[in-house]
């Protein structure tokens, strides 16, 4: 919901010429910093039963594919048929063919054609760009290793290393070695913590809560927007993630129905809310609807449009397309 409201703001900024600040708006893209973490914590979690075993490592990118790949290569499709439909929807209407098929396969970079954008058709999907390759880095791991963790780790840190050495002539792509995925290492450290029974205890969690928004507001401060952004966000992030770890069963019937709902959803609206967002802003562009209180609506508007389409996608699409391709491969 963080990215959400992430590109709420930019839509206004966009579609409604807010004018507001990108530095001073751009904190709920905070909220991939959260979910980077969450992966590499949920990767240790779901193979550690099994390492070591033969043939781990192809379930394991199966499952991951199946996972990822085909509802995003629908709505990619989905998302190239409606520009070339409805071009006047979209404020970007121009996808060549290379374009398309890189978008497809998530293969950065997707050169200038939208600006020096370095993101896909569907703009979301450049944070799956470094998921697959986290994923194909821990597939590699479980094939030859028995404990696969450190090198994961290891592999992604050289990553890194070789990133600090980037310059303008490098390939494109060459983002994908940010720092980024030193936030994946911190969720695998966090995994391997909870394997081992560590916790954080209660009031730590709590005050690593605080700590996380402190942060997160900081980074918002001039003096330190060019910090890291592991540093700033990816920090934050693991601490909201180990808080959440430890207060997991104080909160856990207090946040059952809607909320675990919405997070089993939480895929299908991270890849289609940029519809429901896109759709709420051309609507009040052309009905001149651009006064404080119509900012407010489209926000609070664009909200609930992006969780019900998401809700639909996910009932009606995912979950249906997951239990065959299951059935098919795994």
């Amino acid at each position: 919901m963080f990215v959400v409201l992430s590109h709420i703001l930019i839509m206004l900024n966009e579609r409604l010429d807010c004018s507001f600040n990108l530095h001073s708006i751009s904190w709920p893209q905070f909220g991939v910093d959260i979910f980077f973490p969450i992966s590499g914590f949920i990767m240790v979690m779901a193979t550690s039963p099994q390492w070591g075993l033969a043939g781990l490592w192809r379930a394991f990118l199966t499952r991951r594919i199946i996972r990822i790949v085909p509802l995003y290569w629908i709505v990619t499709g989905l998302k190239i048929a409606i520009i070339f439909i409805f071009p006047g929807l979209a404020i970007h209407s121009i996808v060549p063919l290379s374009y398309a098929v890189a978008s497809f396969f998530l293969i950065p970079p997707y050169g200038t054609i939208w600006t020096g954008a370095t993101w896909p058709v569907v703009n979301v999907g450049w944070t799956l760009s470094f998921e697959m390759m986290f994923y194909i880095i821990f597939a590699v791991a479980l094939a030859f290793s028995r404990r696969p963790i450190p090198w994961v780790a290891s592999v992604l840190c050289l990553i890194v290393f070789a990133g600090l050495f980037s310059t303008p002539d490098w390939w494109a792509g060459s983002f994908l070695l940010g720092s980024l995925n030193l936030e994946f290492v911190f969720g695998m450290i966090v995994g391997l913590a909870t394997l081992a029974g560590k916790r954080l205890p209660i009031p730590l969690a709590y005050a690593a809560v605080v700590v996380a928004g402190l942060l997160v507001w900081i980074s918002m401060l001039d003096t330190f927007r060019d910090f890291p952004r592991f540093i700033s966000w990816g920090i934050p992030g693991v601490l909201l993630l180990a808080a959440t770890l430890a207060l997991e069963e104080r909160w856990i019937d207090r946040l059952s129905g809607w909320p675990t709902f919405i997070g089993d959803a939480s895929y299908s609206i991270y890849l289609t809310h940029v519809f429901a967002v896109s759709f709420v802003g051309f609507v009040m562009q052309k009905a001149h609807m651009t006064s404080h209180v119509f900012l407010i609506i489209a926000v609070i508007i664009s909200i609930i449009a992006s969780i019900a389409g998401g809700a639909v996608v996910h009932i009606y699409i995912e979950r249906v397309l997951l239990k065959k391709l299951h059935k098919m491969f795994v």
